[in-house]
C-alpha cells in the first residue's frame, strides 16, 4: 500500500520537478532523503532543494539550510555539515518567518564557531525564536543575556531561563540559580510574572531583513 502510493507520488513529482516546479522539487528531495521508495541520497536531495530554494520556496530554503547545517548519512554519498554554506539559506528561511531558522542562526552568531560572533544579531534571532516558544532558544537567550551587564538584562535572562527550566531544558535550572544573586526579591518577582504572562508569538515574514 505504502509502496504503491510512493510510486504514484514519484511518477507525479518527477516531471513537475524537471519542469522547474519548486514545490515538487522540495517534496521529491524529501523522498530521496527518506529512502522508502528510492535509494537514499543526500546529494540528489541537496540538488533538488537548491533548485527549489533558488526559486524562492521558503520550506526548501529552510530544508537546504538544515541539511547543510546538520549534514546527512543518507545513502553512500555522506554529506558533512557545512554551516557557513548553510547560513545564507537559514537567513532566508528566517526572513520568511520560520522560527527554527531564527534559532539556528542565533546560535551560530552567539557561538561564533563558523561565522563571526555577533552578539546583537544573536540576541535578535534568538529573541524571535524564543518569543515563538522554542525552548532551546529561550535557554540560549537567557544564557546570553545573563552574561551581559545591567539589571534589565538580568531580569530578561531570568524570565527566559525560568521558561526553559519549566520546560525541563537541560542546564536551564542551573543557569537560573546562578542569576538569583543578581536580582532582588522584587526584580525576581517581576521577572517571574513576565514569564507567567508569556504567550508564543510567531514571527512575521520579512521580520529579519536588516539582519
Amino acid at each position: 500500500y505504502c509502496s504503491h502510493h510512493y510510486d504514484r507520488a514519484l511518477n507525479e513529482l518527477r516531471p513537475l520537478a524537471d519542469a522547474g516546479d519548486a514545490k515538487a522539487q522540495y517534496y521529491l528531495a524529501s523522498i530521496h532523503l527518506d529512502g522508502a521508495a528510492v535509494p537514499r541520497s543526500a546529494a540528489i536531495a541537496v540538488d533538488l532543494l537548491q533548485r527549489s530554494a533558488m526559486a524562492g520556496y521558503a520550506p526548501a530554503q529552510f530544508g537546504l539550510g538544515l541539511l547543510l547545517y546538520n549534514g546527512s548519512a543518507a545513502g553512500e554519498d555522506r554529506l558533512e555539515p557545512d554551516r557557513p554554506r548553510a547560513m545564507p539559506w537559514l537567513l532566508k528561511a528566517a526572513e520568511a518567518g520560520i522560527p527554527l531558522a531564527h534559532e539556528l542562526v542565533g546560535l551560530e552568531y552567539a557561538e561564533g564557531r563558523y561565522t563571526p560572533r555577533d552578539v546583537d544579531r544573536a540576541r535578535y534571532h534568538l529573541g524571535v525564536a524564543a518569543n515563538a516558544g522554542l525552548v532551546n532558544a529561550q535557554a540560549a537567550l537567557g544564557a546570553l543575556l545573563g552574561a551581559a551587564y545591567g539589571v534589565q538584562n538580568a531580569m530578561d535572562a531570568y524570565k527566559w531561563l525560568l521558561l526553559a527550566a519549566w520546560a525541563k531544558h537541560p542546564g536551564a535550572a542551573e543557569n537560573l540559580a546562578a542569576m538569583e544573586s543578581r536580582l532582588n526579591e522584587g526584580e525576581r518577582r517581576s521577572a517571574r510574572a513576565a514569564a507567567e504572562r508569556f504567550a508564543p508569538v510567531p514571527p512575521p515574514a520579512g521580520a529579519c531583513t536588516a539582519f
